[in-house]
């Protein structure tokens, strides 16, 4: 298959699947080095796609914002964090977040709940 064979085949690919081959092309190239000729490799993504395999890249989100990564605050959650943070009071809220793998922030809204729940009791 010649360059421009390749090409030309690559410009019928949607976004997404062009991605993908670049990626995998630029992987596979620094991995097999000089014996990964284009031809190879274009032979190779075609196998994996022929097997039903689906080559895909890690989606970057386009507003620039980094995927989450800390576990969603349940109610259970808050519980167990407002009364870690009341036995420990010394302890920052990015410390009490960092024990239960949740963000500073989120410690902040759970206590900061907690503290207008009281206050709409008291009143």
């Amino acid at each position: 298959m010649t360059t421009e064979t390749m090409k030309a085949a690559l410009e019928r690919f949607s976004d997404r699947r062009r991605e993908a081959f670049r990626e995998f092309y630029t992987c596979t190239s620094a991995v097999f080095g000089v014996a990964a000729t284009e031809e190879r490799i274009w032979r190779l993504w075609a196998a994996l796609e022929r097997d039903g395999f689906r080559v895909h890249h890690k989606r970057q989100a386009i507003n620039g914002r980094a995927a989450i990564r800390s576990k969603k605050v349940t109610p259970e959650l808050e519980e167990k964090i407002a009364a870690f943070a009341a036995k420990n009071p010394e302890l920052s809220q990015q410390e009490i977040g960092h024990h239960f793998d949740v963000a500073g922030g989120r410690v902040s809204e759970t206590l900061a709940k907690r503290q207008r729940r009281r206050a709409r009791k008291a009143a």
